[in-house]
Order: C-alpha cells, then structure tokens, then sequence
C-alpha cells in the first residue's frame, strides 16, 4: 500500500516560498555565491587563493566606496554625526 505524499510546487525562489522579506534580493545572493563557489572549485583554490582574488578591491571600486560613505555622512543630521576618535 503506497502513502499518497502533498506537495508544494515551487516557485523557482525558495525564499520567496518560505515568505521571507527580499525574496529576491536573498536569491540574488544565493546564485551569485553559488557561482563563486563554482569558479573557485573549478580553479582548485585554497581559500586564501580565493580570497584574494574576491576580495581584492580595484580602484573603480574603492572610489565608488568612498562616494558612497561620503553620501550617507552628508545625509546625517548634523548632532549624529561622530568626531574622530582623540589619541
């Protein structure tokens, strides 16, 4: 005697059928570490190897960053704002 088993058909986004908040955002994540983890495999790199190569910023990217840190300082009311540490 075979037990007939309920299903659910999914939508392609396991965090979207799990109803999590930034379903998409969190499947963006997902399949771009996916296909990280694919290239380092296939390039046989040890995690220092990899490490270096994905986190190393370029400098379009660190001029990017600074922007960006620069951009949500300048929208900070001013009294939030916090002072260099004093040595």
């Amino acid at each position: 005697m075979s037990k007939r088993l309920d299903y659910e058909v999914s939508s392609g986004n396991v965090f979207t059928d799990m109803g999590l908040p930034d379903a998409e955002e969190l499947k963006a994540k997902s399949d771009l570490m996916i296909a990280i983890v694919r290239v380092i495999e296939e390039r046989g790199l040890n995690q220092a190897e990899a490490a270096e190569i994905v986190v190393k910023p370029t400098p379009k990217s660190r001029k990017h960053s600074h922007i960006s840190v620069s951009r949500a300082r300048a929208r900070q009311p001013a009294g939030s704002r916090k002072s260099p540490a004093k040595s």
